[in-house]
Order: structure tokens, then C-alpha cells, then sequence
């Protein structure tokens, strides 16, 4: 090489600049792709979690749909008072279909063929269960034998009725039911360590 001719090329320290430079970049890129995947992986079990709870809130819709009626279970017995004309006792839910704020929700539905069935709806600990009894197509319908989980982590199971001239009311504690027969069951869950207010609501027309 002249002495008049200039070197050309990378210096060594360039090029230990240019490779931290890279190996850098390398390296946040890594952890954006990891934020990237935690992030899909957590909406991916938030989605399937919101599906679990739509099917589980349809399922009881379809099971109070078809309820028995007054022309398969016999109707509320009459209230004889002193001097009055015996009266039916007025019930906010059908014949068919029981509510009890610590044992849950009581379906008598058709199980086909003319057959009917009982099943239960009702919280053991944080998880929803779900029991039904054996099909038959004669009074007194089988209890309930066994319940089995179909969701977990649910921190409520409550109800309340829409009540012509009420609107909706609460279920009351003491069971205790004035006015006309609802039109219409709100059913609510509420997931564990939510508010009330982030409950999944499913509301169901009554005939």
C-alpha cells in the first residue's frame, strides 16, 4: 500500500459498537415478543373464561325455558283464614321452578318423551354445580342424586324477579313474596374477587 492511499474499513471498536449495538435491539425485540405472547396467552384464557360462563348462563336459561307448568305439578294449596273464603297462595315463580338464596336454584323441566326431571343449580365453596335427577313420568318426580362442577371460581350465584308494579326485587331472606307472579328471572354470577357490578347476567322471560 502507498503512503499517499487511505485504510478503509471498520475500526475494532466500530465493530464492537455495531455488535452491542445489535445485541441490543436483539434483546428488546426478545422481550417484545414475550410481552406480545403473555399478553395473547392471557386473552386467550379471558376469552375461554367469558365463553365457559356465557355457555354455563345459557344452559340455565334452557333448563328454567322448560320448566314444568301448573298442568303437570300440582298448584300452591289455598290459605283458609277465619271467616274468609279459602284463597291460592300467590307465588312469584311457577309451579316448576323453586329459588332459595342458600340452596340455589330448583328446576322441574321436561326431560322429552314425556318424561320430567329435576335440576339443581348451587354454589359449593367457589364452584357452580350442576345436579340432575333421573327422568320419570310419574308424581314425585326423583330427587336429585349427585351434583358436578361446570365452572369454578364463582364468587356469587343470586337471582331476583321482575314483579309487575315492583319491577325487579331481590329475592327476599325470608322468602316472603307479595304481589303478582314475576315475568321475568335475572340470574347473576359474579366471578371470586369481582364486584358486583362486573357480574354476568342472563335475564329469562317467564310466560
Amino acid at each position: 500500500m502507498s503512503a499517499g492511499q487511505t485504510a478503509k474499513g471498520f475500526t475494532l471498536i466500530e465493530t464492537l459498537v455495531a455488535l452491542t449495538l445489535m445485541a441490543l435491539v436483539s434483546l428488546i425485540s426478545w422481550r417484545a415478543l414475550d410481552v406480545v405472547q403473555r399478553t395473547q396467552e392471557r386473552l386467550d384464557e379471558n376469552g375461554q373464561r367469558v365463553m365457559d360462563i356465557v355457555r354455563v348462563l345459557g344452559q340455565i336459561e334452557h333448563d328454567v325455558q322448560h320448566h314444568a307448568t301448573e298442568q303437570v305439578l300440582p298448584t300452591a294449596p289455598a290459605v283458609v283464614q277465619e271467616g274468609q273464603a279459602p284463597q291460592a297462595v300467590q307465588k312469584w315463580l311457577p309451579p316448576g321452578i323453586a329459588w332459595s338464596p342458600s340452596d340455589g336454584l330448583m328446576v322441574v323441566r321436561a326431560a322429552g318423551d314425556g318424561r320430567w326431571q329435576r335440576v339443581s343449580w348451587h354454589l359449593e365453596g367457589k364452584n357452580l354445580m350442576r345436579g340432575v335427577g333421573q327422568a320419570a313420568d310419574f308424581l314425585p318426580i326423583p330427587d336429585v342424586q349427585a351434583a358436578h362442577e361446570v365452572l369454578s371460581g364463582i364468587g356469587a350465584f343470586a337471582m331476583r324477579v321482575w314483579v309487575p308494579g315492583q319491577g325487579w326485587v331481590p329475592w327476599p331472606e325470608d322468602g316472603q313474596q307479595t304481589g303478582l307472579a314475576a315475568r321475568a328471572i335475572e340470574f347473576r354470577l359474579v366471578p371470586e374477587g369481582a364486584p358486583q357490578s362486573q357480574a354476568y347476567r342472563k335475564v329469562v322471560m317467564l310466560p
